[in-house]
């Protein structure tokens, strides 16, 4: 390579740099709360590339009809969450102190404030570990009185029996990925009384704790009574990883708090009298449902009135069609509000797709209430508002944008009219919109916030183009196109190198929301293609079910497919250099299938934290999984069997990897717990062993997801890097 190219070659590579971290660094919005009708505060995440850190802030909007005020606020390392009260009066500030006198380096503290008022505090290092703030176990809720609130934390490792001799050694399940080295959680009661100026944490416990010994979610129904999840073992005494997997032995349980004071311990265990009783007690029989996210709506009184929450089917996918339940509080009747939809209509709904509903999700306008929540509707991220009078369920975001095709999020209500979402598009980063609701349901929005973008970036983005084509023949299969307009249209109309990326689950969905690498790639000069094969959520639970057994050949079939549409309609072409792949987990599972089954398509690929080889389940948190996405029944009493393997290894890239002829780069998370790192590292060593071109990242402080900004980065910069060493743009 001569000085000329090498220097050309540099020079692009800052480019794109410069454009990736402009990019990456634009604020995502995380969450939100209305603290009036009238006042937002809006919490945000911003990666700082350079110091490869994430910080964490919030701004504050004054609402008028015609004029937005804000403000903002960095948080500091020390807060690691902060919830206002539903009056907006008082702020639970939830602090970790570093503290080398301290058993694990920390002392905690958990304050609560009355404007700038210092109203209680306790530390409660000694009570308790480290306070949980993921959407998945963590809820903070205020009592209706406002003198107490419940929330999540490590239960202390002392707990065990101590006339256990043998204690400290015995065995207990691991909460899998995303939570390595942690403890279980309990919920945690924090009380207060501002004029006797006292105050008391104690842990809610029951009996049962070892048959539900994960207790998450809780919120008060009430000022004595709190409903929560319980996650059970399975009979084969497995606690099954619960990040992403809305299909566990899940159920919702109930406390019933005493009523007077002086009936609480002051500090320590409280055994709550009768409690937890199940709604319903989970069982792996393939009948029962998986409970979450309660949510209590109150009566114009302020009394706890109907118990929310939605459901997925224990076992099978691990994703799937949820539904939406209520319960009355005072006479306990049950109904299904949203039913899971199974072969659905173009153009209708087609089911609740959703891990997770808004703290606050309910929207009312006169007598009628409505719930919003995010879902997804195709290829498209939602915000979909559900009639609780009747259970018709629509969208509340706007279809009118199939130029832009946005992707929607709901962040909260205000209990009223008004909702406040993040909407982003593949050349649109995220902006935050606010929603006003009107007597016959329908919504008025208003951009609240842009990114501020170089005029550069902005150019660019403008000058990209994103479309949603349907493959012929492979119903539901789409796939989402981000290219340059002047490629897709005039007298410069040209077919491009194309970038094929692969989303995971299997049963997840590519979505037009913004992604900062894939933007780069598009602004780089490349078709990006995001297939959503068979499998994928958002288009009817018949589609979720179908890929069952069929892994590794329909899903195949769906993405290469997709990948020759797009060379037939011009869009991108076909060649050496100008075909390239990518994806994670079960992406990587189909990038590895693909470059071994079509072995002279392709140009180069990328595959991050794969699976490989289906039959190699140690260590991994999800091991139903291998089972029965493969199509063999997951039981307690199942064990890999010779005949079982031989149908895994059939079903896996390691199959075709004496196939493989094309460079290929493996991004590892060594602290993965979902698909073990030995995956990507067999694979790794299959290939040098044949003599073949692979390159392996390994990231020390990385599980599944590779979401570090560290990782992040590197990722994208060596995706590039072996991209532009093979592409050919003419």
């Amino acid at each position: 390579m001569s000085k000329n190219q090498v220097d050309e070659n540099t020079a692009a590579a800052q480019r794109t740099d410069k454009i990736y971290k402009e990019l990456s660094s634009l604020p995502i919005y995380t969450s939100a709360q209305f603290l009036s009708q009238d006042f937002l505060r809006v919490k945000t995440a911003v990666n700082d590339n350079d110091r490869k850190l994430k910080i964490h802030g919030s701004r504050t909007y004054v609402l008028h009809e015609e004029i937005i005020t804000s403000s903002f606020t960095p948080e500091t390392s020390e807060v690691v969450a902060s919830v206002t009260s539903p009056s907006g009066e008082r702020t639970a500030i939830f602090r970790e102190v570093a503290d080398s006198t301290a058993k694990d380096g920390k002392k905690r503290y958990v304050e609560i404030w009355s404007n700038d008022s210092l109203l209680a505090q306790a530390e409660v290092s000694k009570i308790h570990g480290a306070f949980y703030t993921d959407e998945i176990l963590s809820l903070v809720s205020f009592s209706p009185s406002e003198d107490a609130l419940v929330y999540c934390a490590e239960h202390n490792a002392d707990d065990k029996d101590s006339s256990d001799s043998f204690a400290k050694y015995r065995f207990t399940p691991v909460l899998g990925e995303g939570y390595r080295n942690r403890k279980r959680s309990r919920i945690y009661h924090f009380r207060w009384n501002s004029q006797q100026q006292s105050q008391h944490v104690v842990v809610l416990n029951t009996a049962s704790t070892a048959e539900i010994p994960l207790i998450t979610q809780p919120i008060f129904a009430g000022d004595s009574t709190v409903y929560a999840v319980g996650y059970a073992y399975s009979p084969e005494h497995r606690l099954l990883g619960v990040k992403y997997c809305p299909n566990r032995l899940a159920t919702i349980v109930v406390y019933n708090l005493p009523t007077k004071r002086d009936q609480f311990p002051e500090e320590g265990e409280l055994m709550c009298t009768g409690g937890p009783k199940d709604l319903k007690p989970p069982a792996n029989d393939g009948n029962s449902l998986s409970y979450r996210c309660p949510r209590i709506i109150y009566n114009a009184k302020g009394q706890p009135e109907t118990l929310i929450w939605i459901a997925n089917a224990v076992g099978g996918p691990h994703a799937s069609c949820s539904t939406l339940h209520s319960m009355t509080l005072r006479g306990g009747e049950q109904k299904v509000v949203v039913d899971i939809v199974d072969d659905p209509k173009d153009d209708e709904f087609p089911g609740l797709y959703t891990t997770t509903l808004p703290v606050q999700p309910f929207l009312q306008v006169g007598q009628h209430r409505y719930l919003v929540a995010n879902s997804i509707w195709r290829s498209r991220g939602v915000v979909v508002i559900t009639s609780l009078r009747n259970g018709t369920v629509r969208k509340l975001t706007p279809d009118n944008d199939t130029d832009i095709n946005y992707s929607w999020n709901v962040l909260a209500t205000d209990g009223g009219d008004q909702v406040v979402c993040s909407r982003s598009a593949p050349m649109k980063p995220h902006e935050l919109v606010l929603g006003r609701l009107d007597a016959s349901g329908q919504v008025s929005w208003r951009v609240l916030a842009q990114p501020s973008l170089s005029d550069e970036v902005k150019k660019g983005l403008d000058g990209l183009i994103s479309t949603i084509i349907p493959i012929d023949g492979r119903y539901p299969t789409e796939t989402i196109i981000v290219r340059s307009k002047q490629a897709a249209v005039g007298r410069k109309a040209c077919a491009l190198p194309c970038i094929t990326s692969l989303h995971g689950g299997p049963h997840g969905a590519n979505t037009t929301a913004f992604n900062a690498s894939l933007a780069t790639f598009a602004l780089d000069g490349y078709a990006v293609s995001l297939p959503n094969y068979t499998g994928s959520v958002g288009f009817g639970n018949k589609y979720v079910k179908k890929l069952l057994g069929a892994i590794g050949q329909l899903d195949v079939d769906d993405c290469m497919a997709s990948v020759q549409q797009l060379v037939e309609m011009k869009i991108a072409t076909t060649g050496p250099g100008k075909q390239f792949i990518t994806g994670g987990s079960h992406g990587g599972f189909l990038t590895g299938h693909l470059i071994g089954q079509f072995p002279h398509f392709f140009s180069a690929a990328i595959l991050r934290n794969p699976v490989i080889a289906l039959g190699e389940i140690s260590t991994s948190d999800i091991p139903d999984w291998y089972y029965e996405e493969s199509g063999i029944a997951f039981k307690p009493e199942t064990i890999l069997t010779p005949e079982i393997f031989k149908t895994l290894y059939q079903m896996s890239p390691i199959a075709y990897v004496d196939n493989v002829q094309i460079p290929v780069l493996l991004l590892l998370g060594e602290i993965d717990e979902r698909v073990s790192p030995t995956q990507a590292k067999g694979y790794y060593h299959a290939l040098k062993a044949r003599g073949q071109d692979v390159e392996m990242l390994c990231f020390s402080e990385d599980g599944h997801p590779l979401e570090s900004v560290e990782a992040q980065l590197i990722s994208f910069q060596s995706s590039r890097d072996l991209f532009s060493k093979w592409v050919k743009r003419n």
